[in-house]
């Protein structure tokens, strides 16, 4: 059984978990996901069946709230520390089986320190903690998916050896089509052909006037409307609707783009950030071996703010993008900044797309495009993205 156990205290954090668990529902099957202890039959040992319900999942999360440390009982005294604590044992059973425990510190809370802990969940201050704000929930929330998705045991599907099997059958079938086929019908040399008709001579059309491109990228006219589209017309057209789609979605484009205008600016270091678009994804563990691996194999580091986002094939750093809790600035704008700011350091953007929760400003910057993300409602920047002009 693959499953993630949700912990939390009701009465710490019980909206939390809930949205949390709604959220982890759209990527990860309900059947998997563990989050109360409603099932707890009467008559049993409820320890004896809160450790099994914990044997059976693979990744516990710890959700932390404010006042998950210093919860009382009705004596008053701090719960944590009790035997009979739910929370304590459902912790303390990931612990003693050595399954990966993720501690999700809820608004704001701190990572409790190892003496304020009791003897058996001593070890969870050494465990790798993520936040999750209720004013960046979504961001958050799929940084504990990623997460999740690398801490879970990869299953194996079925559905390479079906798809396998379907083209074989295809293969026979389209075989045996053809063998029927072939039996039935008189070969080239065989079968009676018509005799080619006499050439006409057709009048030659009038040579069309030379019309200059609009713009540099319209090195061709397209034709007039009721005549067919040649091969080139075509491709054009199409490459032209991937550029605009990837500058809609704030994606770099999968084909070349236009040369950045002679006055763009180069690319703005990020400030704390070493590594640049264009490294191999190796050079970049290798200076950040703290940084998360997302499953895709991707890098995060939530506490920081900071992820790096790789081409398809794994091998070179394509997008880095920081977002709060990041502290440092990029251009000397920062995580905060408003809208009014950005233009102010950088003028008007080229393109302005439709992202999350906003809408993004484009930048040429030294080839490649700068991306700021800004709030609907509050015009603030939210996120700051690099992003490789090429794939």
């Amino acid at each position: 059984m693959t499953g993630i156990f949700i912990n939390y205290r009701r009465d710490d954090a019980p909206g939390v978990a809930g949205r949390l668990y709604d959220h982890l529902a759209k990527s990860i099957s309900r059947r998997d996901l563990f989050i109360d202890v409603d099932a707890i039959k009467p008559g049993l040992d409820f320890v004896k069946q809160l450790d099994t319900q914990v044997s059976q999942c693979d990744v516990l999360l710890a959700m932390i709230g404010p006042h998950w440390l210093k919860a009382e009982d009705e004596q008053g005294r701090q719960r944590l520390h009790g035997d009979r604590d739910y929370v304590r044992i459902e912790i303390a059973a990931a612990l003693k089986r050595d399954i990966p425990v993720i501690p999700v510190l809820v608004d704001g809370a701190d990572m409790p320190a190892e003496e304020e802990l009791p003897e058996d969940l001593k070890s969870l201050t050494r465990r790798h903690a993520l936040e999750l704000r209720h004013t960046r929930f979504a961001a958050d929330a799929d940084a504990i998916v990623a997460a999740l998705k690398d801490a879970l045991p990869k299953r194996k599907s079925r559905w390479p050896y079906m798809a396998a099997a379907a083209c074989l059958v295809a293969a026979i079938g389209l075989g045996s089509a053809y063998y029927f086929w072939h039996g039935s019908t008189p070969s080239r040399s065989t079968a009676m052909t018509p005799p080619a008709p006499a050439p006409t001579k057709e009048p030659a059309a009038p040579a069309p006037s030379p019309v200059a491109p609009k713009s540099a990228s319209e090195g061709q006219v397209s034709p007039p409307a009721g005549q067919p589209l040649t091969v080139d017309e075509a491709e054009r057209r199409v490459a032209e609707a991937k550029r605009k789609m990837a500058a809609i979605k704030g994606e770099a484009p999968s084909s070349p783009a236009e040369a950045p205008p002679p006055d763009a600016k180069p690319m703005p270091s990020i400030e704390g950030i070493t590594v640049a678009l264009g490294d191999p994804r190796d050079g970049v563990r290798q200076a950040y071996p703290q940084a998360a691996d997302s499953g895709s194999g991707d890098l995060f580091m939530p506490l920081d703010g900071v992820k790096f986002f790789f081409t398809k094939d794994h091998k070179v750093l394509r997008e880095i993008m920081v977002e709060a809790p990041f502290k440092g600035s990029v251009d000397g704008v920062q995580i905060g900044d408003t809208a009014d700011d950005i233009v102010a350091r950088r003028g008007q953007p080229y393109a302005v797309a439709d992202v999350y929760g906003g809408s993004g400003y484009l930048y040429h910057a030294g080839g490649n495009i700068l991306r700021y993300d800004i709030d609907e409602k509050s015009k603030k920047i939210t996120d700051i993205v690099q992003i490789l002009d090429r794939q």
